[in-house]
């Protein structure tokens, strides 16, 4: 099968409420944006495994 579109949503640098605190994601803003990236067709979503593996996991689960 051939993909028209090969964009990838990575889940790597998520917006955060605070860039101070690096723990607390912006979940709203991530889910607008998991939305606006779907709603756009695409479907090829990604989660880096170095950087805030467990928040991104989570994160991730709860926008998709």
């Amino acid at each position: 099968m051939v993909r028209d579109n090969l964009l990838g949503f990575g889940f790597m640098r998520l917006p955060l409420v605070d860039e101070e605190d690096r723990t607390v994601i912006d979940l709203d803003r991530v889910n607008r944006m998991v939305d606006a990236y779907i709603d756009a067709g695409y479907d090829y979503f990604e989660q880096d495994t170095i950087i805030t593996v467990e928040i991104a996991r989570r994160q991730s689960g709860n926008a998709l």
